[in-house]
């Protein structure tokens, strides 16, 4: 498949998985799941980027850019990659206060049923688009992809924790595994920040 034509994919899927991560919020209270909706939106704009990235560099050679167009791609990762801590710096934020004062979660059955759908979509197109980014040795693919199994990771584990504080009742199960989720993406964004590192140390030393 056409690398433009995964990216605009990846664009139409993301904002489906946010409106499905905003409704289990609603439905749920829940902050972990907010956090959820507010990668997603992380996500979207990285999808974005990606598919404009991808633009860029699919253009020929000119007087300009006599080797191509295709650093366009490393920047568009290195960007993604920062916006993964970003996300990990979101949901820390917003898990503070839940912390320190858990409330009672409301429907959340249906809520994380709602976001097992949503995960889901992100888990099918990110295998997809993994595939493809080594077809065609696509940086800006891969870096994509990653950020979205990051989001598949951090979902399961929100998914996961809820479950547990609904059955026992402790609600600050809420908060903190979306910090502990935060400390994941984090990590998953510094191993994109540094393959990406290494594509422009290579380019600089040719």
């Amino acid at each position: 498949m056409d690398k433009k034509r995964i990216a605009a994919i990846a664009i139409v899927v993301g904002v489906v998985v946010f409106l499905l991560k905003v409704v289990a919020y609603l439905l749920s209270n829940s902050v972990a799941l907010l956090s959820d909706a507010l990668e997603s939106i992380i996500n979207i704009v990285a999808s974005v980027m990606m598919f404009l990235a991808l633009s860029v560099a699919s253009k020929p050679e000119d007087v300009d850019h006599k080797y191509g167009h295709h650093k366009a791609e490393n920047i568009s990762a290195l960007i993604e990659g920062i916006l993964i801590i970003i996300a990990a710096v979101v949901i820390v934020e917003a898990s503070i206060s839940r912390l320190l004062d858990p409330v009672p979660l409301q429907d959340i059955d249906l809520g994380l049923i709602v976001s097992l759908g949503a995960t889901s979509l992100n888990g099918i197109l990110a295998a997809a688009m993994m595939r493809e980014a080594r077809i065609n040795n696509s940086i800006a693919l891969e870096g994509d992809a990653r950020h979205l199994y990051s989001d598949v990771l951090s979902s399961v584990g929100v998914v996961a924790a809820l479950f547990i504080a609904a059955l026992t009742g402790l609600y600050v199960l809420d908060a903190v595994i979306a910090i502990v989720v935060a400390v994941l993406l984090a990590r998953m964004g510094i191993v994109v920040l540094r393959k990406t590192a290494l594509y422009f140390i290579g380019e600089c030393v040719d």
